[in-house]
């Protein structure tokens, strides 16, 4: 064979398996995340929307603005605040002021093409929380990567926290992350090609009871999934915000009381993760929910609630859920 023959071979076999990916890389950029975030979608959205230096950030505000402010903090998911919506209502009820808010990247704030990092979010919270000119003390209760957050606000402005809740928290930086993805090319069409198809479906894995991802949870996900800069903005939390070790940083302020809750099938969270939490803050109680993975304040409401307001109102031992300071294991 000929040296021209053997170059047009081999450059038909490269070809061959480089056009294929490219075509579907192509047709999957075009036909994922679709949708703008519009003045006309937010109209509908429930809430408020407030200008910040990064963006116009969505957040809901119930109860009355004189009673005692309880924060709540989600976590990576970009369906935002209504993580929440199963608890807001509950401590509204219990004469809470409750502030939620969706992180940049989430929900119907702002996706700015900025570094998702524990700064940007740091200077989020606080922008808000100064416009907005909320009483102080404050209560927060934070889950997942919102941890991050809350801890980060603790240690800058423990005078200004009264009690503070981690849902499991994911602020011991042990996120691994793919080295593909850290490659810009490549990370594009692997974000493109092999993650965001199979995004939902990863999701289910956090839940416990599948069957209230399927016909609740999913639904919404799906529609925020598909708003531009869904894909940028979990690329570089995970870059950024995940492998964000906040446990070691921790300083202890002298009047905070703290609460950790988890789902006895969180499969990103589990006993061993409480050692840690308690050997690096022994005063933390924890609490385990059964029957519950990731959001076990979504997927058992009733229980979560009344554990986290019996914690706020100075007692988590006297709603019959055990707390694993006092288990046997």
């Amino acid at each position: 064979m000929s040296r021209l023959k053997k170059r047009r071979f081999w450059g038909a076999v490269v070809l061959a398996l480089v056009l294929p990916p490219l075509i579907i890389f192509a047709i999957l950029s075009f036909i994922e995340e679709r949708n703008e975030l519009t003045e006309e979608i937010r109209a509908r959205a429930p809430g408020s929307f407030i200008s910040l230096s990064k963006g116009t950030v969505h957040y809901l505000l119930a109860g009355d603005t004189s009673s005692p402010l309880l924060i709540f903090i989600h976590g990576g998911g970009v369906s935002g605040l209504e993580v929440w919506k199963k608890n807001i209502p509950y401590f509204a009820s219990k004469h809470f002021c409750v502030l939620a808010y969706d992180l940049y990247g989430r929900g119907y704030s702002d996706r700015p093409h900025q570094t998702n990092s524990p700064l940007l979010f740091q200077m989020q919270l606080d922008e808000l929380l100064s416009k907005l000119k909320l009483k102080k003390p404050y209560c927060i209760v934070a889950m997942s990567m919102g941890a991050i957050i809350a801890l980060d606000y603790v240690n800058a402005n423990s005078c200004s926290l009264h009690k503070l809740v981690l849902i499991d928290p994911a602020a011991t930086g042990d996120f691994q992350l793919n080295g593909l993805l850290k490659i810009p090319i490549i990370s594009s069409f692997m974000m493109t090609v092999g993650w965001y198809p199979r995004a939902l479906e990863n999701q289910r894995k956090e839940f416990f009871n599948e069957k209230l991802f399927d016909e609740d949870y999913a639904k919404r996900l799906s529609y925020f999934m598909d708003f531009k800069g869904y894909k940028f903005t979990m690329h570089s939390t995970w870059i950024h915000m995940l492998n964000q070790n906040r446990l070691d940083q921790f300083n202890k302020p002298a009047k905070l009381d703290m609460l950790l809750v988890y789902g006895a099938q969180d499969p990103y969270f589990n006993r061993r993760d409480c050692v840690h939490y308690q050997k690096q803050i022994p005063f933390i109680q924890v609490v385990k929910i059964d029957s519950a993975g990731h959001m076990p304040h979504y997927e058992k409401p009733d229980q979560v609630n009344k554990v986290i307001y019996s914690f706020l109102s100075g007692n988590v031992f006297s709603v019959g859920v055990p707390a694993l300071n006092n288990q046997k294991h």
